[in-house]
């Protein structure tokens, strides 16, 4: 049986004072058609960039077990050009495991029930990060973006008091 290989483009859009209002999106294709499978999109009143940035993957992953059978599963490389997610996810989250979900300065994790739900999905996963978007998936960017907007304004309609939008 072929593997099914996806990319995940995540695009965040949030109010610019943490925590504010929020939202992703994400633009699923197959990897080697390039061909759209499916989107995904969500947001929240009171949130952050890193933590939208690790919903999209959480929900991207729960789609891809869900909708593909294991034994059809190939791999999922997320891009996003969001640096922080991309070191945390691969690098990072080791380093927190082992010190009992802290950091470097012992401080807790931020996020860390959604850190660990992401750990636990990447391992029943095959899994890759790129940092930065690329000349030839700037139109997904931009429609995983256009999405992540609406998210937004979704979850600004909850909590009305935020006014300044940050991409």
């Amino acid at each position: 049986t072929p593997k099914i290989n996806i990319t995940a483009t995540i695009a965040v859009s949030c109010m610019t004072t943490n925590p504010k209002a929020g939202g992703y999106g994400v633009v699923i294709t197959d990897s080697e058609t390039g061909k759209p499978i499916h989107s995904l999109s969500g947001g929240q009143e009171r949130t952050d960039n890193a933590r939208l940035s690790i919903l999209a993957a959480i929900d991207t992953l729960q789609w891809f077990m869900a909708t593909y059978p294991e034994d059809a599963r190939g791999a999922v490389s997320f891009r996003t050009n969001d640096q922080v997610t991309v070191k945390s996810a691969t690098h990072w989250i080791k380093g927190w495991k082992a010190k009992d979900w802290r950091r470097s300065d012992n401080t807790p994790v931020r996020n860390r029930d959604h850190w660990q739900r992401l750990d636990t999905l990447q391992a029943a996963c095959a899994v890759n990060w790129q940092l930065g978007i690329g000349q030839d998936h700037k139109r997904l960017h931009s429609e995983a973006h256009k999405i992540a907007a609406q998210e937004l304004v979704k979850a600004q309609c909850a909590f009305p008091d935020d006014n300044e939008v940050s991409a």
